[in-house]
């Protein structure tokens, strides 16, 4: 499933983590997919930066472009 370090849009509902972003993507919402509608797409930064926009005002799947090289069930 694109764990070949393909460029894929990764997403999910965003919450709330204590990491360097502050956030991720809630387990057991993450899809990986290679077109999104452009409504749910944006930068990791600004989830970093507006994570309550993204979490409360945003109820569908969030997604961000990026290199896909590990998926765990």
């Amino acid at each position: 499933m694109h764990q070949d370090g393909s460029e894929m849009w990764i997403g999910g509902l965003v919450e709330e983590y204590g990491n360097n972003w502050g956030f991720r993507f809630k387990p057991g919402t993450i899809n990986v997919a290679e077109i999104t509608a452009e409504g749910a797409q944006t930068w990791i930064a600004d989830i970093s930066e507006n994570t309550n926009y993204w979490m409360n005002t945003w109820s569908k799947k969030t997604y961000v472009f990026a290199r896909v090289t590990e998926i765990h069930a």
